[in-house]
């Protein structure tokens, strides 16, 4: 596996070369130039994938020789795998209809192939907090890393054709669009999926989804959909992993000022930066580590935190039921009016 600075140069040489081919209107793409663009992905996954989308984008141009195709699809098959039975968003297989709360899966074409995606290599690690709370900026900067998994290539091109467009607003290109999974410590065969891309007017926004069985569940900023989830996956709650639910379940939860941001440590990327020293004191002064206090009479675990809200962060203690249910039980204003907020639409 590449490190990300070597990862960064291959990645953009693919892209420079694909950039130096499409201003060229008379030149097809041989062979050679797709066999180079595959040594330059080796074996890392998410560099065999950027190769893929930018092959791709020369295909639709008519730029790749026929010669070629062949090493075309051997790139496909390395980041393929095998292919099973696919996912169909918004409802199950052996439904007819899709629930109103889930997204409905588009009706096709009658000259549309169906194509199902590949097996996915379930991850084995579950994710962290920081690893799930990241900005779309960060993201494409950085990029995703373990214990995310890059989307193979066929799964990606599948759920774009299933899933456009979301909202009717976010276009979905395998072109652009990147997508990653991963797996939460909460839940035993349950994935979450994210989806970012850098041609949406609104470049901010993360498209995250709950993956089960063979439906998806967009996580939009309300409860509904986990405590749907949380009914049927089902949630497993411990004293281990309960505060990342909490941690969890408050970013995923929105007010009409965002989320309701578990701040535990100044240097968390998602915490805004400010020139003002002052208000870096203040916030610094007012974030701290959550922490599990005690599981009650009825069975119910209690949890404290510094909760960053719009422009404000207070103090709180919080009851979470083995179900999943979750209530704030008082808050404490600890500084507010600050000029800062914790920005991450998921819409």
């Amino acid at each position: 596996m590449k490190s990300d600075p070597i990862r960064s140069v291959y990645a953009n040489a693919v892209e420079a070369l694909t950039t130096q081919i499409l201003a060229d209107p008379d030149r097809i793409v041989g062979r050679a130039e797709v066999e180079r663009m595959r040594r330059l992905a080796g074996d890392d996954q998410r560099l065999q994938l950027k190769v893929w989308q930018q092959l791709d984008a020369l295909r639709k141009a008519d730029r790749i020789s026929g010669d070629a195709q062949s090493t075309i699809a051997v790139l496909l098959e390395q980041i393929g795998g095998e292919y099973s039975r696919p996912v169909v968003v918004g409802r199950s297989l052996d439904s007819a209809e899709a629930p109103n709360d889930q997204t409905s899966m588009p009706e096709e074409s009658s000259d549309s192939t169906e194509m199902a995606p590949p097996m996915l290599r379930v991850p084995t690690e579950s994710l962290p907090p920081r690893a799930i709370f990241q900005t779309a900026a960060r993201i494409r900067e950085f990029g995703s890393h373990e214990p995310w998994q890059p989307m193979p290539f066929p799964f990606l091109r599948y759920l774009v054709e299933q899933m456009n467009p979301v909202d009717g607003a976010y276009r979905l290109d395998i072109a652009t669009t990147e997508m990653w999974i991963g797996r939460l410590p909460f839940y035993d065969d349950v994935l979450l999926l994210r989806i970012v891309d850098a041609s949406w007017a609104n470049d901010r926004v993360v498209l995250y989804y709950f993956m089960f069985e063979d439906k998806l569940y967009r996580l939009n900023g309300q409860s509904l959909p986990i405590h749907q989830l949380n009914e049927i996956a089902p949630l497993k709650l411990s004293m281990d992993n309960v505060l990342d639910y909490l941690r969890f379940f408050c970013f995923f939860v929105n007010g009409e000022e965002g989320p309701f941001y578990i701040s535990e440590d100044i240097s968390d990327p998602m915490i805004p930066s400010h020139t003002d020293p002052r208000v870096v004191e203040w916030i610094s002064g007012a974030v701290k580590p959550a922490v599990f206090k005690e599981i009650n009479e009825s069975g119910h675990f209690i949890l404290a935190a510094s909760v960053f809200y719009g422009g404000a962060i207070f103090h709180s203690n919080f009851e979470v039921q083995p179900g999943g249910f979750l209530e704030m039980l008082n808050d404490e204003p600890l500084t507010s009016d600050l000029p800062v907020r914790v920005v991450a639409p998921l819409d």
